[in-house]
């Protein structure tokens, strides 16, 4: 008997039924009559003789043995990364100051930037870390608010980081960003400092996505984004990552696989795709957004 792993969505439409994983990120969809009843029976748990169904929801870690343990397995998985692996990640918020006024967003825009004897107190702490363990790679993770509206603070912050630690340790970071400034000389900038890994949010084509994630102004965002994208694509740099995330409502999701065949086209396989169903996550006025749920199988 299999279990459906708790990091797993479903829901239908009527042209399809599909299954994210997000512990994994991969996406089962099914067309045919004959799958989705085939799919339909094994969610609800009768699951009969084997089928191809169920072999492709196997081998795709959708369901697993009733024994299974998937938080366990969670709990490895973080202890291994964390421990294991020598790495030290640590998130910078500079600010909660941003220039979107994003419909699920669940920060204040608090302009207050943090102090330099804060950021100074950072890069002590990477030290000291560094001196009393194992450490052969530090991580600098800057979120927000919107990072690049501190260019020239963050590109300052990871210079003095690599001049204040042994030449052994390797040095990178990661930006949540919403890419509307992120030009390709910015890009560029931050390539050259040991920023090769980017989240970049477009949540899908421009009709709603503008409706999502707009300027403080009421604008929208999806051209500029798309042009920047376009602009860095073609950009050589060691070990560059850029992660595409498809926040969806149901209105996102009568275009996603669209969407996903879009940027497929756009831009061949230069970016990852991880797509994330929209949560209330702390504004009630947010919840003519949040509440547009995809139907799902109980």
């Amino acid at each position: 008997m299999y279990s459906v792993s708790p990091f797993v969505y479903a829901f239908e439409t009527p042209e399809y039924s599909a299954l994210f994983n997000f512990f994994n990120g991969r996406i089962l969809m099914c067309v045919s009559n004959d799958e989705r009843e085939d799919l339909s029976a094994i969610l609800k748990g009768n699951q009969g003789s084997e089928s191809s169904v169920l072999e492709k929801l196997v081998s795709g870690d959708f369901v697993r043995k009733a024994s299974y343990d998937p938080y366990k397995m969670l709990e490895l998985v973080y202890d291994d990364y964390n421990h294991c692996n020598g790495t030290l990640t640590v998130i910078v918020i500079l600010s909660e100051a941003c220039n979107f006024r994003c419909k699920y967003c669940y920060e204040g825009y608090d302009g207050k930037v943090m102090e330099s004897d804060t950021i100074d107190g950072i890069i002590n702490f990477v030290k000291n870390y560094i001196s009393n363990n194992y450490c052969k790679k530090i991580v600098i993770s800057w979120f927000g608010g919107e990072p690049t509206l501190f260019k020239t603070e963050i590109v300052a912050f990871m210079k003095k980081l690599r001049t204040s630690i042994a030449d052994s340790v390797e040095v990178s970071g990661f930006m949540t960003t919403n890419a509307y400034l992120l030009t390709i000389e910015d890009f560029k900038a931050y390539c050259e400092v040991g920023i090769n890994g980017y989240q970049i949010t477009v949540d899908g084509f421009e009709d709603t996505h503008d409706k999502l994630r707009q300027l403080a102004s009421g604008d929208g965002t999806w051209s500029k984004i798309i042009e920047n994208l376009h602009a860095i694509a073609d950009i050589s740099s060691p070990n560059l990552y850029v992660l595409l995330r498809v926040n969806y409502n149901e209105d996102v999701m009568v275009r996603i696989f669209e969407f996903f065949d879009y940027i497929k086209s756009e831009f061949g396989d230069r970016f990852v795709i991880h797509a994330h169903p929209i949560s209330k996550l702390g504004k009630d006025e947010n919840d003519s957004v949040c509440n547009k749920e995809i139907e799902t199988n109980e």
